[in-house]
């Protein structure tokens, strides 16, 4: 359901920037927003593996969201986004 509505939210997103001349005319908050949404389902999934998974109770449930999307990398994720998120727009001088 989370996945479902980050996509509908980026589907929103695209549409509403797409007429963007340039970098600096986009707002980033809601880059940041979706770049964090994504980054912490993936760390959500793992640390569900962590806590409540284990070789002891290995299920296809966490086969196949541990063993074939997500590698360790894309959990740094997030610490990209939150800059973003709270970035902040400066005026140009004159």
């Amino acid at each position: 359901m989370g996945l479902l509505a980050l996509s509908i939210y980026s589907g929103y997103v695209t549409k509403k920037y797409a007429g963007t001349e340039t970098v600096q005319e986009l707002n980033l908050k809601p880059v940041g927003v979706i770049i964090l949404g994504l980054g912490m389902s993936y760390l959500w999934n793992y640390l569900t593996w962590v806590f409540f998974g284990g070789n002891y109770i290995w299920s296809d449930w966490y086969a196949w969201f541990l063993g074939h999307t997500m590698d360790l990398w894309i959990m740094t994720i997030p610490l990209v986004g939150v800059p973003l998120l709270f970035e902040r727009k400066t005026e140009p001088n004159p």
